[in-house]
């Protein structure tokens, strides 16, 4: 391979690796979604982020999924909120405490 063909699959190897989410940033990304998502304003995210709140091992995906739960609000958001309350200590529950109060 002569030195420019190198040089440009070297280049194209570099731009795809900047792409890569490794794993242990998966949680960053998806609070970042979960923001995004409450950002967006459309209730039909709701189920969305009642799964993320409930289900993630990631303090900081729950969190910010209760607080984008906070933002679309609707009486599934809040009976999730409800129920996740006493489940939950530390950040996420101050995030549950601060939705609930923003949608009571």
């Amino acid at each position: 391979m002569r030195l420019k063909e190198r040089l440009r699959e070297k280049k194209r190897v570099q731009n795809t690796k900047t792409f890569y989410i490794s794993r242990k940033k998966v949680s960053k990304w998806k609070m970042n979604a979960a923001r995004a998502l409450g950002n967006l304003g459309a209730r039909d995210n709701v189920p969305t982020l009642i799964n993320a709140m409930t289900d993630s091992p990631h303090d900081i995906v729950r969190g910010m999924s209760a607080w984008a739960l906070g933002r679309l609000g609707g009486s599934r958001a809040i009976t999730a909120l409800e129920a996740q309350k006493n489940k939950e200590n530390g950040i996420v529950k101050v995030e549950i405490a601060q939705a609930l109060t923003s949608l009571l």
